[in-house]
């Protein structure tokens, strides 16, 4: 059966539609594997990212234990030095009392002298 009358038979359009076919399905399977392609590298650019984060997040962690450790070392030392200064500050004021009561005990020995030479001077 003629479908046209330029000689285009139903076995000529049967082929010609199977080729359109076979290379839509082709070109749909190169389409497929260019896509598939490039989610495949994305998903792995993820992993790799992701896999660097982790990385990152352990030297991190170390990192933090590292200033956990060292602030705590910073607040015992910083107890006793709280610490040393209170015993010094202790031992200054006792030193300032004794130092007192001695400038005391040295301005009666004082008037103690000055009245005793008061009273051994003649008269003129």
């Amino acid at each position: 059966m003629k479908l046209f009358s330029a000689g285009i038979t139903n076995s000529y359009i049967a082929k010609l539609i199977t080729m359109e076919a076979l290379i839509g399905f082709c070109s749909g399977l190169v389409l497929v594997g260019i896509l598939w392609a490039n989610l495949n590298s994305s998903v792995q650019g993820a992993n790799d990212k992701a896999n660097d984060n982790a990385a990152n997040l352990a030297i991190l962690s170390s990192d933090v234990s590292e200033l956990k450790a060292d602030t705590g070392i910073i607040k015992v030392n910083q107890a006793n030095v709280v610490r040393q200064i209170e015993n010094l500050s202790a031992e200054v004021a006792k030193n300032s009392e004794e130092t007192a009561q001695e400038m005391r005990i040295q301005r009666e020995d004082i008037k103690k002298v000055l009245q005793m030479l008061s009273a051994q001077r003649k008269p003129l």
